[in-house]
């Protein structure tokens, strides 16, 4: 049996391809066949059986299995981490470069309940996780990132939380057709 799964490049180089090893090893009867999903295209789940992705909107005729809810933090080389650390998001975002990743808006980071928003303006919009990531850790700007898919940089201290603030973010998805939910 072959599952054909389709998963945002983030998805795959941050947390599926660490665990693919252990899967095979439970299912070594299971073929996987990985293709990426840059954006979400409607034919995605035609042409795979699970599709992983970030903030999945409910559609008629797709199951959608939450995986984990994701928190946003904002991260930044060490050195401009324990620099920003103090600040209130406000100074943070005047005071230093920004990294704008799609999925991780600061326009919405920023914004307070009773609609106060600051200005930012960032230096650097991608739609990679990684390479914001990357830029983050090399001293370019601090970024909004996943918490969990970020873990792996921040153990291996080449990011540190530039913040402590901690939004709630949206939820990592396992989507399928609801035509496939006998066969996954």
């Amino acid at each position: 049996t072959t599952l054909r799964l389709a998963v945002s490049p983030d998805i795959s180089r941050l947390w599926l391809g660490e665990r693919l090893p252990r899967f095979h090893a439970n299912y070594p009867r299971i073929d996987l066949s990985v293709t990426l999903l840059y954006d979400f295209e409607d034919d995605a789940l035609e042409r795979a059986d699970v599709v992983l992705r970030y903030a999945a909107e409910p559609v008629d005729g797709v199951l959608a299995m939450p995986l984990w809810r994701e928190s946003v933090v904002a991260v930044a080389a060490p050195e401009m981490a324990l620099e920003a650390e103090e600040s209130d998001r406000y100074s943070l975002v005047q005071r230093f470069p920004l990294i704008q990743i799609q999925q991780f808006s600061w326009a919405a980071w920023l914004k307070e309940p009773n609609g106060r928003q600051a200005v930012q303006h960032a230096m650097l919009i991608t739609p990679d996780l990684v390479f914001g990531l990357e830029m983050a850790a090399s001293g370019m700007g601090i970024a909004l990132a996943p918490r969990r898919l970020a873990r792996r940089y921040l153990l291996q201290k080449r990011l540190s939380l530039a913040s402590r603030l901690e939004e709630p973010g949206s939820y990592y998805h396992a989507l399928t057709l609801e035509s496939n939910a006998s066969r996954v």
